[in-house]
């Protein structure tokens, strides 16, 4: 099988580089713009646990792809499988037709839903309505929105405004915003307090704030960053120290080992990133990483059993690192080093069968299902669950005749 990546520069022949299956596309939708090529892609998001791409687009539109029957593609249609990336869209003016969603510098999605960051500052969402925002929580094939904050008596409040930073996670259903003041407001899924307001057992329908502590109305503040690091947690980083504050289990903030968690750049699953280059993972009471210490306690991620601690590392996106040149390493399930075997430390994710260290990365994501990664070129290589589970495949991002 031949594939072309969409560089910047148009489109390069490459090689098979592993097992290709249909579940993450085969190429750009060319009858979603009249058979024109899509822009090269500077930015993407996996949902749905890794089955569905979208990619943030250089004109700052959004493509979609993937297997899904949430309606995550965003692209009016409710289909289980869209091989090829098609245009998010949102509500037409004056009741028109549906027109692609504009003016996007971030896109960030869930297991059923999807939301994207305008210039504005406002988030507007689709999906199968549980992250929806706003006071119809039903089924959404396009973009409508703004997301609302939540008034009085969790009442629908006005649009929420001054947002900075958007985030997701792939198996989740919840959703966070980074605000301009240095709180953060959640909303959607929130069975086990994941939305931080306090609350669980309940939908979050509007985005209400991060609460500091129990009981409490005050919100937690000075937040430089905010995560979904997993389906069922949330964490921010602090400024005052750069540790790590999260929200869950616990339905409030509880500080991550304070001594161990201060300095942090990053945070992905259950595993901090040091701004010196170090990880330390504090470990899952219901799945444990496996090279990191008992639940709640906080330690160094080893590169082997008795080995030093990882170093160098520029991003996590748990359980995978990105170093300096684009080097990829992963553990656990799905680590990209052409076996089906569970790693239990980091191994360098390989660039194709037959090939070695993958290279160039400037971007990578990790869903339960899937991990990929993104090039400067704007192309892609995921690898996961598939049939056979081996090194990344390229992702093609090349314009084909319409169906």
């Amino acid at each position: 099988m031949m594939f072309c990546l969409l560089l910047a520069s148009g489109c390069s022949p490459s090689g098979n580089a592993g097992n290709s299956d249909a579940g993450i596309g085969d190429g750009i939708d060319a009858s979603a713009d009249g058979g024109a090529p899509l822009p090269p892609a500077i930015g993407f998001s996996l949902g749905t646990s890794g089955s569905v791409i979208c990619l943030l687009l250089a004109d700052h539109t959004i493509a979609c792809q993937g297997r899904t029957s949430t309606g995550v593609l965003g692209n009016g249609q409710r289909e289980d499988f869209q091989p090829l990336p098609k245009r998010v869209l949102t509500v037409g003016q004056d009741g028109g037709p549906p027109v692609p969603l504009e003016h996007v510098t971030k896109v960030a999605l869930g297991f059923f839903d999807g939301c994207a960051l305008l210039e504005d500052t406002t988030v507007h969402c689709w999906g199968d309505g549980t992250a929806l925002g706003d006071d119809f929580p039903t089924y959404r094939s396009v973009a409508a929105g703004p997301v609302h904050i939540e008034g009085p008596n969790v009442t629908m409040g006005p649009p929420m405004t001054g947002v900075v930073d958007l985030a997701g996670h792939p198996d989740s259903s919840t959703f966070c915003a980074l605000m301009m003041d240095g709180t953060a407001r959640c909303w959607g899924g929130n069975p086990s307090g994941q939305a931080g307001t306090g609350r669980t057992g309940q939908q979050q329908h509007y985005a209400a704030p991060v609460i500091a502590a129990a009981n409490s109305y005050a919100p937690l503040s000075g937040i430089r960053k905010v995560y979904m690091t997993s389906s069922s947690t949330g964490c921010a980083t602090i400024v005052l120290n750069q540790g790590v504050d999260c929200w869950g289990l616990v339905p409030t903030p509880v500080m991550v080992s304070q001594g161990l968690l201060a300095n942090v750049a990053d945070v992905s699953g259950w595993c901090g990133l040091h701004v010196d280059g170090t990880v330390d993972c504090w470990g899952s009471c219901d799945a444990p990483t496996p090279s990191s210490p008992p639940c709640n306690t906080a330690g160094p991620l080893l590169t082997a059993a008795a080995g030093p601690r990882v170093t160098g590392a520029l991003q996590i996106a748990a359980p995978c690192i990105r170093f300096a040149g684009g080097a990829v390493q992963c553990w656990a399930d799905y680590p990209g080093d052409g076996t089906m075997l569970q790693q239990p430390y980091p191994v360098s994710v390989l660039d194709g069968p037959d090939g070695g260290p993958i290279a160039g990365a400037v971007d990578i994501q990790s869903g339960s299902d899937r991990r990929c990664m993104m090039r400067a070129d704007g192309s892609l290589l995921c690898w996961g669950k598939r049939p056979v589970a081996g090194a990344p495949d390229v992702v093609d991002l090349t314009p084909t005749p319409p169906w």
